[in-house]
């Protein structure tokens, strides 16, 4: 019995189903690639826009203190703000006290938070 040149059957579905395998391994590998990257992108564009806030924190006016929640586009933004033991001798002096600001910012569908924490010098209430 002479074999023809080519492959059996047998071996071209064998090859099909090592060929998907490997595809099916490498779509996974990058769509886990997209999704750290669009997750990776949110948390920067979160952390710009905390550093925003709080670049503005105090420049006019003095600083209120409490919490506060608001939507930015698409970024949910919280702000709290607590004074620091107003009577301290150093701060009175200069008509300074010193406050902890609490920044966190996710997107609106609460995702990617960042928080900055950072204490900032402002004038007394």
């Amino acid at each position: 019995m002479r074999r023809d040149a080519g492959f059996t059957l047998l071996e071209t579905v064998v090859a099909f189903v090592i060929l998907a395998l490997v595809l099916g391994a490498a779509y996974a590998a990058i769509a886990g690639g997209v999704r750290a990257q669009t997750r990776s992108d949110e948390t920067l564009a979160n952390l710009h826009r905390a550093q925003s806030v709080l670049a503005g924190l105090g420049v006019v006016g003095a600083f209120e203190t409490g919490h506060t929640e608001r939507i930015e586009g698409q970024h949910r933004v919280a702000v709290t703000t607590t004074l620091i033991d107003p009577t301290a001798p150093a701060w009175r002096a200069f008509g300074q006290a010193a406050y902890r600001v609490t920044i966190t910012v996710s997107t609106s569908d609460g995702t990617s938070p960042v928080t900055l924490d950072t204490l900032r010098m402002g004038p007394l209430p």
